[in-house]
């Protein structure tokens, strides 16, 4: 294979990552006609895709990520009992707050910008506040892939949080 052939290659592999990657944006941005990023659209338009077979495939991966993550959370939660690191209660009360911040989260689909930024940052903190007011250990929590945050953990995926 020639190098032309490897860069192409390479391109289109980084581009269906992306369009993949992109599994929580399926709503329509409030400025567009389109109901995908413009990566996907492109996508959508240069394979001459059905659009709700795409919608149905997004929703549908982003469905499973988020079910694969709610048990991970639980089984991560279940072994800091186990070791006593948190009580029944202090893990019933995690996961009614996390419920809470996610259902929050998920209003702000299709914000962007510095308001999606500052609303973030607020659930952050309004998480810390609860674990303090919990009594848990913000340092167990990375493990559980939380970050103390109930958020991504910091240097994962593309766009860092850079404080």
């Amino acid at each position: 294979m020639n190098t032309k052939s490897k860069i192409a290659l390479i391109g289109l592999g980084v581009a269906v990552g992306l369009g993949l990657g992109v599994t929580g944006y399926v709503s329509a941005a409030d400025t567009t006609d389109s109901k995908f990023p413009p990566m996907v659209q492109g996508l959508v338009e240069k394979f001459n895709l059905n659009e709700a077979e795409v919608t149905t495939y997004l929703e549908t991966e982003r469905e499973e990520r988020r079910t694969e993550r709610e048990a991970t959370l639980t089984s991560a939660l279940e072994k800091l009992v186990a070791e006593g690191k948190l009580t029944e209660e202090q893990k019933a009360a995690f996961l009614a707050k996390h419920d809470e911040l996610q259902a929050k989260r998920e209003a702000l689909r299709g914000t962007t910008g510095t308001d999606k930024r500052d609303q973030m940052q607020a659930f952050k903190a309004e998480m810390g506040s609860f674990l303090e007011a919990q009594g848990i250990d913000k340092d167990i929590l990375p493990q559980l892939g939380q970050n103390g945050a109930g958020g991504r953990g910091q240097g994962r995926g593309m766009h860092r949080n850079n404080q």
